[in-house]
């Protein structure tokens, strides 16, 4: 049995209709969804604030913005020169950098690497960045590092300023 070719025009017609109409809400719909998490939803994870420096007197031996970019190549070469040329400074050392970058959990006790409020933890664990270097080394301070808690200015840091000029000057001597 055939149709009248005008009633099967009629047919399309409406079914491409219904398809626009589908469309179109499923696009409202999207955008109503999208907006509605911009608005109403969560912005997103903020990046972690680890502390700085374990004292306001003493300086780190790069500035803050070098190290975010460069401290893996640092402590990269650190290796090398450590492991393959016998050559062992304390300036970019990871042992340094866990001696200055010391957090404390609430009765005062330097906190290790799996703990997040680590230094280290608190950023690679925002980046998703897996770190195994303390497989190996210590991710505390060693026992006769005299111990920095952040605003007490009675503890003293082992890395004062003036050391940290004298290395400087030392290496811009040798280059």
């Amino acid at each position: 049995m055939r149709l009248c070719p005008a009633l099967s025009g009629h047919r399309n017609l409406a079914m491409k209709q219904k398809r626009l109409t589908l469309s179109l809400l499923s696009m409202v719909c999207m955008l109503l969804l999208s907006s509605w998490t911009h608005v109403y939803g969560d912005t997103g994870a903020k990046a972690p604030k680890a502390i700085a420096w374990a004292s306001e007197t003493q300086a780190c031996v790069e500035s803050n913005e070098f190290m975010r970019r460069n401290h893996m190549e640092l402590i990269r070469h650190q290796r090398d020169d450590t492991m393959r040329k016998g050559i062992r400074t304390t300036k970019h050392s990871l042992q340094q950098c866990i001696n200055c970058h010391v957090t404390y959990d609430d009765n005062k006790q330097p906190v290790a690497q799996k703990d997040p409020r680590h230094f280290c933890s608190a950023c690679h664990n925002y980046a998703a960045v897996n770190i195994d270097c303390f497989q190996c080394h210590n991710s505390k301070p060693t026992d006769d590092f005299v111990k920095p808690i952040a605003g007490h200015a009675d503890f003293v840091h082992p890395l004062p300023l003036d050391k940290i000029s004298q290395d400087k000057k030392s290496e811009g001597d040798a280059q």
